[in-house]
């Protein structure tokens, strides 16, 4: 049976984690015939919420085989939202000293019930090759830096008709809609307006994560498309600045966007 070590969790703050995991004899983990897509799994707990963290040493599905890919699934709370910035270190050991060998980011939102995410790391020949320590050991270190805030799902929860027009708003020409920020998931362009989406406390960490990048498009690779979309549209429906009668943004929260004319017969 496989086993996973957990060395234990490091709050640095309130809203930055340390997790250390270490699986035992890797590279019988790699060996076929195991059952398809297998893996190792670790928990943690992230704000009072449960997490997992899955490792697959040959992939997660046919697209991702004979690659490290890390699944991390979370019970999140139905009034929580949540963005993470999750950093991967692989630690080996050279002389005895312990060393990084691969470090890479990646991004995960996620909504309320239980959400997850699958990434590719590394290919496992990789790891094989260079990324063990003497015993044959894997050890991972994550950093995650959670941004969570407190909503009131009740105001994102329009007519479906409200929510297939913002939809079809967020795909109109970004010219014409003065759209001033454009996000890539999964090979999709989205467009959107900041002064919206300051509302979600997820888009301002991740604005703020990319402000110092200077790049007119926010690349998202490992957030799923569905989630990203409903994340904002929320965001419209919940916004002072957005008008739900006439579906255009306003200048300011009280400028007025649209008149009701009435006449007589």
């Amino acid at each position: 049976m496989a086993k996973i070590t957990s060395h234990g969790n490091t709050v640095i703050s309130p809203l930055v984690q340390t997790l250390n995991y270490t699986v035992e004899n890797f590279p019988h983990q790699c060996r076929f015939p195991h059952n398809e897509h297998f893996f190792v799994q670790g928990g943690f707990q992230l704000n009072g919420m449960e997490g997992c963290i899955r490792f697959y040493p040959r992939g997660y599905s046919t697209d991702d085989e004979n690659w490290l890919t890390l699944y991390m699934g979370l019970e999140s709370k139905i009034d929580v939202e949540i963005y993470i910035n999750l950093e991967v270190n692989i630690i080996t050991l050279i002389e005895n000293h312990e060393v990084i060998v691969l470090f890479q980011q990646f991004q995960l939102l996620f909504t309320p019930g239980f959400m997850w995410n699958a990434v590719k790391v590394v290919p496992t020949k990789a790891v094989l090759k260079r990324m063990l320590l003497p015993d044959g050991g894997f050890k991972v270190r994550f950093v995650l830096r959670t941004h969570t805030h407190n909503i009131d799902r009740r105001l994102s929860t329009p007519i479906e008709s409200t929510r297939n027009k913002i939809k079809e708003l967020l795909l109109q020409d970004p010219a014409q809609q003065r759209f001033d920020v454009a996000f890539v998931i999964d090979g999709r362009l989205f467009f959107a307006h900041k002064r919206i989406l300051v509302y979600s406390f997820a888009f301002r960490a991740i604005m703020s994560d990319w402000s110092d990048y200077g790049e007119p498009i926010i690349q998202l690779p490992y957030v799923r498309p569905q989630v990203f979309e409903d994340l904002v549209i929320d965001c419209y429906v919940k916004s002072n600045r957005f008008c739900k009668k006439c579906f255009s943004v306003r200048k300011s929260k009280d400028s007025i966007c649209c008149e009701i004319i009435s006449w007589r017969r």
